[in-house]
């Protein structure tokens, strides 16, 4: 067992960066040496405690979101960003018709969509607000912290532990956004590939959404070729 193992880890809120990693020199304890239901639930309760204490609310999110130039920058950086905008922007525009005043990214990498959000990634580089495993649950979240959450292209990384992920994104949350390579035949990734709408549906534990957009939109797909790869994007209510 490691200390980088998420499942062996053990969280204390920090006003920062949201939660912070400790390893077995947490006080009285030999924090390796515990059940993973203790730890994990020990993280949950410490995030519960933070909410009440002021120091785990969600940021006000403004709805300035990324731009082209912005973008462009990043794909420089970054080539596997390359041909993302057309999804980007439709995402963008999704979550601007709820009028959000917090947002939660979920595995943004290193561009948010709305670079004010708030984001959840397991990878310490891009600096989030909390550095969580977002198959880990449950997430240090309070229940419907945020009013809009939005998971751009991750769901399919999750191996096999969707189902539990998306129960946290709807406990966290009023609405999320979730997009997905859709109906895929090729990729580098065998996750990718074949990805429907029954397939979400398995993954949202039968949730419908209120709304859904294909992108590239039909027209762009007639003036690119026939196998120009789709990302749908649901809308979910949580109410």
């Amino acid at each position: 067992m490691t200390a980088t193992d998420p499942k062996r880890t053990w969280w204390l809120p920090n006003r920062q960066r949201g939660f912070q990693r400790l390893g077995a020199g947490a006080p009285g304890v030999g924090v390796f040496d515990l059940p993973e239901w203790v730890l994990v639930n020990y993280s949950h309760a410490v995030a519960m405690k933070a909410r009440e204490d002021g120091a785990m609310s969600p940021t006000r999110t403004t709805l300035e979101a990324t731009t082209h130039q912005q973008f462009e920058k990043a794909v420089g950086e970054k080539r596997y960003l390359k041909g993302r905008w057309e999804y980007y922007c439709e995402t963008i525009e999704m979550a601007r018709r709820l009028n959000p005043k917090s947002i939660l990214e979920v595995g943004p990498g290193p561009l948010h969509l709305f670079p004010s959000a708030d984001s959840l990634d397991r990878a310490k580089k891009h600096n989030p607000t909390y550095q969580h495993d977002a198959t880990i649950v449950p997430w240090p979240i309070a229940d419907k912290a945020y009013d809009l959450i939005i998971a751009s292209q991750v769901f399919e990384h999750f191996n096999g532990r969707q189902r539990e992920a998306f129960a946290e994104l709807r406990r966290c949350c009023r609405y999320g956004l979730v997009s997905i390579p859709y109906k895929w035949k090729t990729s580098k990734r065998d996750d990718h590939i074949g990805l429907t709408d029954e397939t979400m549906k398995s993954w949202t534990g039968g949730a419908e959404p209120i709304a859904v957009s294909v992108v590239p939109k039909q027209s762009s797909v007639k003036r690119l070729r026939r196998s120009a790869k789709l990302r749908k994007i649901y809308l979910y209510d949580f109410g």
